[in-house]
């Protein structure tokens, strides 16, 4: 049979992956699934699956409530979860700061649509012209309202 292998996990053996992960209660695809993350072999793999799996969940703190993900915390706050994800990545921000920024452009966002101005546009507008992004909505209103 060649997908027997010997697996040593809490110092029991097991002949395949499907055993050792039932005798546990882990997912076998899972254990592929590490592998192929973490480019090792397929014991290695069990074994470090199942330590993560016994590894509690980071829990995310923001605005002295505790989130299980920052999808949750972002539902809260009425923002999209990529965006907070890209702030706490790109720009380095704790959960607290990216919602805040997140809510802060979405707002932006909303008033620009409510004049007939493109976000982008407005937000082009703030970072070549130095101005606050009210008197980029202000500026771009102006122009908007001198055309028609």
């Amino acid at each position: 049979m060649g997908r027997e292998q010997e697996i040593n996990l809490n110092g029991k053996t097991y002949w395949c992956v499907k055993d050792a992960c039932q005798a546990v209660g882990m997912s076998v695809t899972s254990v592929y699934e590490y592998r192929r993350k973490n480019h090792c072999t397929t014991e290695e793999a069990v074994r470090g699956a199942y330590a993560k799996m016994q590894t509690p969940n980071e829990m995310y703190r923001a605005f002295g409530k505790e989130y299980v993900s920052v999808a949750q915390a972002s539902k809260d706050y009425n923002v999209s979860g990529d965006m907070v994800r890209a702030y706490m990545r790109d720009k380095g921000q704790t959960l607290e700061q990216a919602l805040m920024t997140a809510k802060e452009n979405t707002a932006f966002n909303n008033k620009c649509i409510e004049r007939g101005i493109n976000p982008y546009t407005a937000r082009n507008f703030v970072r070549n012209y130095g101005v606050t992004k009210d008197e980029a909505l202000e500026s771009l209103s102006l122009a908007a309202s001198s055309k028609g």
